[in-house]
């Protein structure tokens, strides 16, 4: 998805998550049950163990998939700025 989000399955974004994805978690969606849970446990729900690993994973997630994609772009730009393409460029550049 790429925004860590906290929502309910009373919002519309919520509902919908919890409808057509299995694991909303793994995309980064941590979604407090307001619709079958009275106020008090949608709190306990949001404020407990298992929200905090689970937004803590969330963060963890993107983090590491910004790590992953920071040096992929790097090893791209690595590539593109090779000795090879720049004499390459140059050579054609001097045809000009």
């Amino acid at each position: 998805m790429g925004i860590p989000s906290v929502t309910t399955n009373l919002s519309g974004f919520g509902c919908f998550m919890s409808e057509h994805i299995a694991d909303p978690t793994s995309y980064g969606i941590y979604i407090v049950d307001r619709r079958f849970k009275n106020p008090e446990e949608s709190v306990q729900q949001l404020a407990g163990v298992s929200a905090i690993k689970a937004v803590t994973n969330i963060i963890k997630f993107f983090i590491n998939k910004t790590k992953y994609l920071i040096c992929r772009k790097g090893k791209k730009m690595a590539a593109f700025c090779g000795m090879h393409n720049l004499r390459t460029n140059l050579h054609n550049m001097q045809r000009l």
